[in-house]
């Protein structure tokens, strides 16, 4: 007697779930085959080009190298949709900066790195950017950093974004009642409206204790300790 033996086929089986180092070799070979990512690279090289020739000179040019290698990230991250094609082309960028200009690959590497670091120490707000490239030109009026870059060719959007206070939908000049410029005239210049001048003067009075240090209590207690500020005398 035979034994009858079904063999049944099975139909949509699965294929074994892909690790996500196997993906990214995946998306990595199709970029290859497809030319996609020499494309890439050849656009890292383009930008590396265009970045070494804008006309960058005087006493901020390392901010304003700064505002342009972020501008560049930037405009990767919005334009090429593939993240694998994104970084390919601003790791080519950096390749090339790094042998075409080594140092000034050093100092736009050194003052990004502060940048970042300051961004991270501080509560980042959607101003707290221009305020950090403030302090890094030396101009902590965000009005002549917004012409510094303007003599950049940066678009408006990097340039002027209101600061708000990230609750109510308004920004912080709707709160106030009165412009940064009004304050920047008026602080530097002497120049404001007699109403805008009050408005601006209370502020200041009501938030003059963010300006001084803390009061501390003293118990009067000996300390063995050295004290060398002589805080606690």
């Amino acid at each position: 007697m035979t034994e009858e033996v079904k063999i049944y086929q099975q139909h949509g089986i699965k294929e074994p779930a892909l690790s996500e180092g196997e993906k990214a070799a995946r998306e990595y070979r199709r970029q290859q085959q497809n030319g996609n990512l020499e494309r890439a690279h050849r656009l890292g090289e383009n930008l590396c080009a265009l970045f070494l020739g804008m006309p960058v000179e005087g006493e901020y040019a390392a901010q304003q190298w700064v505002l342009l290698s972020y501008l560049v990230e930037n405009e990767l991250e919005q334009q090429v949709e593939n993240p694998l094609l994104e970084q390919s082309a601003h790791s080519r960028f950096a390749e090339e900066l790094e042998q075409q200009a080594p140092e000034l690959a050093r100092t736009v590497h050194d003052a990004r790195a502060f940048t970042l670091y300051t961004l991270n120490e501080t509560r980042r707000t959607p101003h707290s950017e221009g305020e950090i490239f403030a302090k890094l030109c030396g101009k902590p009026e965000q009005e002549e950093v917004i012409a510094l870059g303007a003599e950049l060719g940066l678009p408006e959007r990097f340039l002027i974004k209101p600061p708000s206070d990230g609750l109510t939908g308004k920004t912080d000049e709707d709160n106030l009642g009165f412009t940064y410029h009004a304050v920047n005239e008026y602080v530097r210049r002497g120049v404001v409206d007699a109403d805008i001048k009050e408005r601006i003067d209370a502020l200041h009075r009501a938030s003059r204790f963010k300006f001084q240090t803390l009061p501390v209590y003293h118990n009067g207690l000996p300390m063995a300790l050295t004290d060398e500020t002589d805080y606690y005398n």
